[in-house]
């Protein structure tokens, strides 16, 4: 029935979408074939549509519409509009550049598509219509909420109209801005390094938003006033304001800024979508054909890095050793592992470094561990699948007994490999930042984020890393009540923190005896085994 209700807004809209140059015959089909492939999935209980992580985010974006509505009540309808259209606009773009933009690079059909004559437009049009049935989707759920208690406060056919109106110019414009970065880099990058510089621009982007705004602000305490009295060229620019100006102008407030702001409003939206598909018009389907592991080409033969040398000592069997490497190798170029992960493997910490700066001290760091504590322990959940998970039947033939000490050697070369080195990475930048006098409640902090972190996972219903693929079952539920305890666990270990950093002598001797058990709990890395009913 969902299916049907797409295609039949595709249809009426035929002849816009044939008056942007896009083979709508074979747009429509491409669309089709990608959606009915997802619902039939979601069926199955095992991703797609009705997967129970896009069913949350739908709860997620009504409760925040319900927010957005109270601000109606509150403050008046003109900030509501400006809140309703800047919070969607804010949680869709972080959820364009973390998730749904990998449907923009997806490469799981191009074998199929790539021999067929299908423009570079049109399979990009195509890509950009299915992110836009699951943004539509959370957008429409989201006004519902929004739109349930803003009618009470401002003209009701107002509200009823210019809401949705500017919601979807909204969402229209996020989308464009988002594919249009996507397809900048395509064009001026080239094909052969498409896929890297997204997968960069993923990272950096939400690095920027999750920390970037408490970095700046540690830098520029100074400059605050100074900024705050020159912000009036903000309205130009932030398009909420467009969405003010629009709202206060259909109601009568008929000013020249209100009259450039309506244009914005309606002007933006069209123009980033047809420049998007401009850019996009060249070298699409080459690009999705480019590589994006980490590391360059190895030169005059095999030489194991730093992180592969530690293998030997760090695993008990050959079997082991085979796990570790085969997770280090993974970790660093398979491409659906590497968009999932590194994203928050980098914003955790930079977000963590960012609350560390400002919060005063004696707390300092406490709150900056609950986000390392929480954040990168699941970078074990992205590791669950690879893009070739299909190949994992030659793991299943090979001639390997003990398949739980694989695991444990799988294991362990994700924590060395991928975990701690951002774990250092942010103590690191710490200490550089806040001064050589807290190199010892930095190590205290990054012993106990590690010990919290290495409990959890011994208690984690652990599958066979990289085994399985995204189009089968993109999350596994079975750990979220482990992610949850997270939270909690990472609100202790920042008490814990705040009182044995609180006197120098209880904070050297802690420092000497974390190690401890840190040791035992990595060394208990050796039993862990396979979850009962998850071979896999």
């Amino acid at each position: 029935m969902f299916l049907n209700l797409v295609l039949g807004i595709v249809d009426r809209l035929r002849a816009p979408i044939t008056a942007f140059g896009i083979d709508f015959d074979r747009f429509r089909e491409l669309l089709r074939v990608k959606l009915l492939l997802e619902f039939r999935t979601s069926v199955l209980g095992q991703g797609g549509m009705g997967d129970v992580a896009f069913v949350l985010t739908l709860v997620g974006f009504w409760l925040m519409g319900i927010l957005t509505g109270v601000a109606a009540l509150v403050l008046g309808p003109s900030v509501w509009m400006g809140a309703t259209t800047g919070l969607l606009m804010g949680m869709l773009f972080l959820l364009l550049i973390v998730h749904y933009g990998n449907i923009l690079v997806d490469t799981t059909d191009i074998e199929q598509v790539a021999p067929h004559p299908v423009a570079d437009r049109t399979l990009f049009a195509s890509r950009l219509a299915h992110m836009m049935v699951y943004v539509g989707a959370l957008a429409v759920v989201f006004m519902s909420g929004n739109l349930m208690l803003a009618v009470f406060r401002g003209p009701a056919l107002a509200v009823l109209a210019l809401g949705p109106l500017c919601a979807f110019l909204a969402v229209v414009l996020t989308v464009g801005v988002v594919a249009g970065a996507f397809a900048f880099l395509l064009r001026v990058l080239g094909p052969a390094r498409f896929q890297r510089a997204t997968l960069w621009m993923q990272v950096v982007v939400m690095a920027a938003m999750m920390g970037g705004g408490q970095l700046v602000r540690f830098f520029s305490r100074d400059a605050g006033p100074v900024l705050d009295e020159n912000l009036h060229w903000l309205k130009w620019v932030f398009p909420p304001l467009h969405f003010v100006g629009l709202y206060d102008f259909v109601l009568g407030e008929r000013t020249v800024e209100n009259g450039a702001a309506l244009g914005l409003a309606l002007g933006l939206p069209l123009v980033a979508v047809i420049g998007t598909l401009k850019l996009a018009s060249r070298f699409f389907v080459a690009g999705l054909d480019g590589s994006i592991h980490l590391g360059g080409t190895p030169r005059g033969g095999w030489r194991p890095t730093l992180f592969a040398r530690l293998g030997v000592p760090l695993c008990r069997s050959h079997a082991q050793r085979a796990g570790f490497g085969l997770a280090l190798a993974l970790s660093r170029r398979d491409p659906f592992y590497l968009r999932a992960a590194l994203p928050s493997l980098i914003a955790f910490p930079v977000m963590a470094i960012g609350m560390g700066l400002n919060l005063p001290d004696p707390p300092g760091l406490a709150p900056a561990l609950a986000l390392l504590v929480v954040g990168l322990p699941t970078v074990l959940q992205s590791a669950l699948f690879c893009t070739d998970g299909e190949a994992s039947w030659l793991l299943e033939a090979s001639p390997v007994g003990e398949r739980d000490a694989v695991l444990q050697g799988a294991v362990k070369g994700l924590i060395v490999g991928t975990i701690a080195p951002a774990l250092l990475g942010a103590g690191l930048f710490l200490v550089l930042l806040r001064g050589s006098g807290e190199i010892l409640p930095v190590i205290l902090a990054l012993e106990l984020v590690a010990i919290a972190m290495l409990v959890s996972l011994l208690r984690w219903h652990h599958g066979m890393p990289f085994s399985r693929s995204p189009k089968q079952q993109a999350v596994d539920w079975s750990n979220m009540g482990h992610i949850f305890m997270l939270l909690l666990a990472g609100l202790f270990v920042a008490g814990v923190h705040v009182a044995l950093a609180w006197n120098p002598w209880v904070l050297w001797i802690s420092v000497v005896l974390s190690p401890v058990p840190m040791y035992a709990l990595f060394r208990r890395v050796d039993r862990i085994r396979l979850h009962a009913g998850r071979r896999r």
